[in-house]
């Protein structure tokens, strides 16, 4: 495909692009991440920093039928799992090292 001409072409050229190209993607994300701060701060009506360490229960009436008339200690556990859960699935992508990786046989 188009894309895997490209990154071969990329490789190719050698380390140093590619080392060039990775340092660009980081500073485009860090430019992004300074503009998206910049234009939520300005376009605030008010600051109100009581919402830093407010907590409220989202889950529901008691028998509204959207959740388990359960206390908020236990949304709060489930919410904690469903996380535990989603990072387990990121290691779980990573390459498992072999003797041959070991080895050089790659």
């Amino acid at each position: 495909s188009c894309a895997a001409g490209a990154q071969a072409l990329i490789y190719h050229c050698g380390i140093s692009l590619t080392a060039k190209l990775t340092d660009f993607s980081g500073y485009l994300i860090l430019v992004t991440a300074v503009a998206l701060t910049i234009v939520c701060w300005v376009c605030v009506e008010r600051f109100d920093f009581s919402r830093l360490w407010t907590f409220a229960n989202y889950s529901g009436e008691a028998g509204g039928s959207v959740w388990p008339a359960v206390s908020g200690n236990w949304v709060f556990l489930l919410g904690e799992t469903l996380a535990n859960v989603e990072r387990g699935e990121e290691s779980e992508m990573k390459p498992k090292r072999t003797a041959a990786l070991d080895h050089g046989a790659w």
